[in-house]
């Protein structure tokens, strides 16, 4: 974004993506439809559940997570294959996956001459054709390099509460911008909230919902 760009914006909107700009996860969501469209074998449902029961109810890092999800579902694989699953899932998706309550929210910033942001641990590859069809510039979701023969090679950056605070911290420097807004239904994203003037919790589970009290943050519950 070029230097004009300072005298435009007057706020920052920044939104989680998966259950608070959308209803659901949506790498959850695209995992499903890469087994209906036959990309992924059957067999491989197994490995999810495992990976999300250790995350969920193991307390297993966020990292390990990622490290063993890409090994087992993309190293090797076209990185432009899953590109172009990516906006067919979205072109048959975006209507059922997206929440409106949020989406009034964004669409308002935008209208009051807001920088909007989407920061997601989702595969950034997911997150672009929703970005784009959202008119939003500014995302960032996990990062995965590309080998020569344009496969899946490593992952590069994981995006997670910590990342996602210090990016909106060096946006508000870069453009000198005090006023930010911030969108989450999750705890992780705690330092995220933090940065904001105005923090928003959208459908907070129990130790989310039990901060929002106290500290009488905004909350939506649809």
């Amino acid at each position: 974004m070029s230097a004009l760009l300072e005298d435009f914006f007057e706020s920052i909107a920044v939104f989680d993506l998966d259950d608070t700009l959308l209803k659901k996860n949506c790498s959850k969501c695209f995992f499903l439809h890469l087994l209906r469209k036959k990309v992924f074998s059957k067999w491989l449902i197994f490995f999810y559940m495992i990976y999300y029961f250790r995350y969920r109810y193991m307390d297993k890092s966020l990292d390990l997570l990622h490290k063993r999800v890409f090994h087992r579902f993309l190293k090797g694989r076209d990185f432009s294959q899953f590109e172009e699953e990516a906006k067919l899932f979205w072109k048959k998706n975006f209507t059922s996956l997206i929440r409106g309550s949020v989406l009034e929210r964004l669409l308002r910033a935008k209208d009051n001459k807001g920088m909007i942001v989407i920061l997601s641990c989702s595969p950034e590859f997911l997150i672009k054709p929703l970005a784009e069809r959202l008119g939003v510039f500014i995302y960032k979701g996990c990062k995965y390099k590309v080998d020569s023969k344009g496969n899946f090679e490593a992952i590069d950056t994981i995006i997670y509460g910590e990342s996602k605070a210090e990016y909106v911290e060096d946006l508000k420097k870069k453009y000198r911008l005090s006023k930010v807004v911030a969108y989450t239904d999750c705890i992780s994203d705690l330092p995220l909230l933090k940065t904001a003037c105005h923090p928003v919790c959208v459908k907070p589970k129990r130790k989310l919902a039990s901060l929002c009290k106290k500290n009488n943050w905004e909350t939506i519950r649809r």
